[in-house]
């Protein structure tokens, strides 16, 4: 079988294909080096991607790493009558009340702690130090040098004394000392020794040294990231200028790489377009331009540019005469460089820090513009006789006819400062901002909010629209109950950079401040600034609602069901608007489409059932340990009475409803729980013990609002009296459960009495009697069999109370009982004596 050859292939099959080969081997360049340079090479680049990752991961998530948004429940009452009946000639109801929810979006308080994503930063950035640290010492000794002279000044940027509380530079020394010996004795010493081995020495020493901050500097990883911003900003911008030219490397490769044709046309049109979308966007950045256009992100050419100094690196190394090799400490220096500046961009990305940010974003439009535009001249003076010859010039880049690199990155360094003086510097302005927030942020996690306000203000005096700082400052006086200053800082926080989150805290200030007209207003400026967040079409739904605008309030949150993801939410508003409208039938519709299991959602649910008549079965699952919230005690009451209204058996306890009262932080709905629970025992459980609730309680008010629990009572003992000549329905065994279901029935107390004592039990007999006179103390029969027990069991004292009671109540029944009374005591004296 005729097996194809893709070697020979490659070799006989001229010229295009030898020129795509040479570039498949340029790809993996790293394949050709020895197997240990190989590992650190993988190595490196795995802490590159990883860095490139979790910044990219962060930067996405923007605003949402530091703020959320928390839901706030409000609660409506529906009353209704739970039953009525008839019971003397007269009328009755049992009064009770439906719960329905509401509820809005809220912009939670600045986060500030977020110690995965800061040991995610801090790990990264640790990993790259490593990396260069271990590079850095097989350098030669001019470039060692100077990197370890960059290095102290760094370490001395870090503020390292501060995290243990010090004033003097004690801990910068001892963390200097050993860092600078250990790279030292590698640089002068163990010249041998192999990167590996350099690499695994430093990530012990700064494991060590990590661990000793951690535990015996009680150090979290957010102080050490955020001491360390000013060095990281630093690297950042030095990074940027190194990776600066390589996209236009990568430009002169794709306009030169097809040989025989003049190269110069399409090298000048490529440049033109990417300088061209660069300059745009930082016109676009500084509000000089408005237009509307598709920006190229700054960062997005940042990570492009790192991606391909990969291998930009490696082609300065194979045409010039480096002062160190690419493979490998070059590549370990590089990559670790890189991950480091990733770990300070994820940094700022996690803490929402945007003055920082955009300090950052400045820096990289400045150094490619700069860079991009003067390495143009430099591939033009240097390579456009090549080029126009058709020259594959990308392969002699670095090897310049007139003026080198180092000459054009001079120039881009002062072009850089010329556009920082024309900008007024205003990007370093930004960045000391993102310091104090920084500083901020670690005062507010100590709960210093006077410190804390005294940094988050540096940070606007510095730059007095951003983000950060201003919705930092509205959290503090939004904990202190100072919503007119919180209204304020969130304008301050929207000027520029706004947030959902931002305009949501305004209209809420606005509306505790008693502005509701305002507070509307502002809503509808945040839905037509962002017209696709559900969160903030939820709350101006809301605002409609209160104003009576039902028909709008309808439009919107049925428009926020498909735009949050909390549609449970709006869901609930919706219900809750048809609850208010009265439309049960929309109510009905709207729980069969969007069933859900959302707490306020099926709170609402049970509210219409409630209303409707029908029944529901929630799925809740409340261990009797929980502090009840809002939703799930509107739940809770909710689903029990539809349950009690259709006869079913409720699905909680009376246990249950107990143990939920006597927890202290459920407070609150203790009044609502104990009629539940009085509820619960009279139609489901002991009607005596029910009765017991409302009587407590109703003696225990006595004020207007006790009518809660005199009415259901009054009620509820008319309805027995009504009821109390009629026989026992379904006596069984000793007749406790018909006494439970009728404790106050004369003849259920009279057979329960007559069995009681023929069963010698004459003590439960007695306590039957007792209860029921708790509440029937005019009826003469209760009496009679009460004053006959007491005579049995010898309680002549509490006999002769009550039979005056039969005298004052009923005259005519007390005349007809005192012969029996009389015989029934004197045949008592009879045996006392006759047993004396």
């Amino acid at each position: 079988m005729y097996r194809f050859n893709f070697i020979s292939f490659i070799h006989n099959y001229p010229p295009e294909v030898p020129e795509l080969y040479l570039a498949m081997q340029a790809t993996t360049f790293w394949r050709a080096w020895p197997r240990s340079y190989q590992r650190l090479f993988y190595v490196s680049l795995f802490v590159f991607i990883a860095g490139l990752l979790g910044w990219t991961f962060f930067a996405f998530q923007g605003v949402d790493s530091v703020i959320h948004w928390d839901v706030l429940s409000e609660l409506g009452e529906m009353p209704f009558v739970l039953d009525q009946f008839q019971a003397g000639g007269s009328s009755f109801q049992i009064p009770a009340t439906a719960y329905a929810l509401t509820e809005q979006f809220v912009a939670s308080p600045m986060s500030v702690l977020h110690p995965v994503n800061d040991w995610i930063c801090l790990a990264l950035a640790l990993l790259g130090c490593v990396l260069a640290l271990a590079a850095s010492t097989a350098l030669p000794r001019l470039w060692y040098f100077g990197a370890t002279t960059v290095l102290i000044i760094l370490l001395s940027t870090l503020q390292l004394d501060a995290v243990w509380g010090r004033t003097d530079r004690l801990v910068t020394i001892l963390v200097v000392a050993p860092l600078i010996g250990l790279s030292f004795y590698f640089q002068a010493f163990r010249t041998y020794a192999s990167l590996s081995v350099r690499v695994v020495a430093f990530a012990v020493l700064v494991a060590l040294i990590l661990t000793l901050f951690c535990t015996v500097g009680k150090a979290i990883p957010a102080d050490l990231l955020a001491f360390s911003y000013p060095a990281g900003i630093v690297l950042v911008v030095a990074f940027s200028f190194w990776v600066s030219f390589e996209i236009m490397i990568g430009l002169v490769w794709l306009a030169t790489s097809q040989s025989g044709r003049n190269s110069l046309p399409n090298f000048a049109f490529l440049t033109l377009f990417y300088l061209g979308n660069l300059l745009l966007t930082q016109l676009h950045n500084t509000k000089m331009i408005d237009w509307n256009l598709l920006y190229v992100n700054p960062f997005v050419v940042f990570g492009i540019s790192a991606i391909l100094g990969i291998w930009g690196q490696k082609k300065r190394d194979d045409q010039e005469a480096a002062s160190w090799p690419y493979a490998p400490q070059g590549s370990l220096l590089y990559l670790g460089l890189a991950a480091v500046s990733f770990s300070v961009l994820a940094y700022v990305n996690s803490t929402a820090n945007d003055p920082a940010i955009e300090a950052l974003e400045d820096a990289i439009s400045y150094t490619h513009l700069t860079g991009g535009g003067l390495f143009f001249f430099y591939v033009f003076f240097n390579f456009g006789t090549l080029m126009r010859d058709g020259k594959a010039v990308y392969r002699v880049l670095f090897k310049p006819a007139y003026f080198n690199r180092f000459h054009v990155r001079g120039l881009s360094v002062i072009l850089t400062i010329l556009l920082l003086y024309n900008n007024s510097f205003f990007p370093i302005q930004q960045a000391v901002a993102g310091y104090y927030n920084t500083q901020g942020d670690l005062a507010t996690a100590r709960q210093d909010y006077r410190l804390a306000e005294t940094f988050y203000q540096q940070g606007v005096t510095f730059e007095f629209q951003n983000h950060k700082s201003n919705y930092g400052l509205a959290s503090l006086a939004w904990i202190q109950g100072d919503f007119a200053s919180a209204a304020r800082f969130f304008r301050q926080a929207l000027a520029k950079q706004p947030s959902p989150y931002a305009y949501a805290g305004l209209t809420r200030s606005l509306m505790n401040e008693e502005l509701a007209f305002d507070a509307f207003f502002t809503a509808r400026e945040a839905q037509q600034r962002f017209p696709n967040n559900g969160e903030l079409l939820s709350n101006l739904a809301y605002l409609h609602a209160k104003a009576n605008g039902l028909d709008s309030a309808r439009y919107y949150y049925e428009k926020a069901i498909d735009l949050t993801n909390q549609s449970g939410v709006p869901t609930t508003n919706l219900m809750a608007l048809y609850l208010r409208k009265g439309d049960w039938k929309a109510a009905e519709t709207l729980a069969e489409q969007r069933a859900s299991a959302y707490v306020p959602v099926q709170v609402n649910q049970s509210a219409l059932a409630l209303i409707t008549g029908k029944t529901t079965e929630p799925s809740l699952s409340i261990s009797r340990d929980s502090v009840l919230t809002l939703a799930e005690f509107a739940l809770l009451s909710n689903a029990s009475l539809a349950q009690l209204k259709a006869g079913k058996t409720p699905f909680v306890t009376e246990a249950a409803l107990q143990t939920f009262i006597q927890k202290e932080n459920n407070a609150s709905y203790a009044d609502d729980l104990q009629y539940l629970n009085a509820l619960l025992a009279y139609y489901h459980g002991n009607k005596l013990q029910g009765l017991d609730l409302l009587s407590a309680r109703a003696m225990a008010d006595t004020a207007a609002s006790g009518d809660r629990w005199r009415k259901p009572l009054a009620a509820f003992l008319n309805r027995e009296i009504s009821l109390e000549q009629e026989a026992p329905k379904s006596w069984t065994g000793d007749g406790s459960q018909e006494l439970v279901r009728n404790p106050i029935n004369v003849k259920v107390l009279q057979r329960f009495t007559a069995e009681a004592n023929r069963r010698n039990q004459p003590q439960q007999a007695y306590n039957a009697l007792f209860n029921a006179l708790r509440y029937r103390e005019d009826s003469p029969e209760i009496l009679e069999l009460y004053i006959i027990q007491c005579l049995d069991m010898g309680l002549t004292n509490y006999a002769a109370d009550k039979l005056r009671v039969l005298q004052e109540n009923n005259p005519a029944a007390y005349g007809q009982f005192l012969p029996m009374y009389q015989q029934k005591l004197a045949l008592i004296e009879k045996r006392r004596n006759d047993f004396q």
